[in-house]
């Protein structure tokens, strides 16, 4: 199975959990992790991502992110 995630990281826990899930499917090889989209506009989301990939040993999945944020207030887990 193939998968491209997309997230809004930081409004709530819910997205880190499922990057634990979606890394250890994979490392069952279940399923692959071709990309991560988040659909949050702020300066940290790009690193966070990052920084859970390389945890999970797979720092050099492709990020996307968008500009013009559909929801303007900045999330608690941030």
């Amino acid at each position: 199975m193939l998968i491209a995630y997309d997230t809004e990281v930081g409004n709530d826990v819910d997205d880190g959990f499922a990057f634990g899930v979606i890394h250890a499917i994979q490392n069952r090889n279940e399923c692959e992790l071709l990309a991560v989209t988040i659909t949050k506009d702020h300066e940290l989301i790009s690193p966070v991502v990052e920084v859970l990939n390389t945890f999970y040993g797979r720092g050099d999945i492709p990020i996307g992110s968008m500009s013009n944020d559909p929801q303007p207030k900045q999330g608690k887990f941030l």
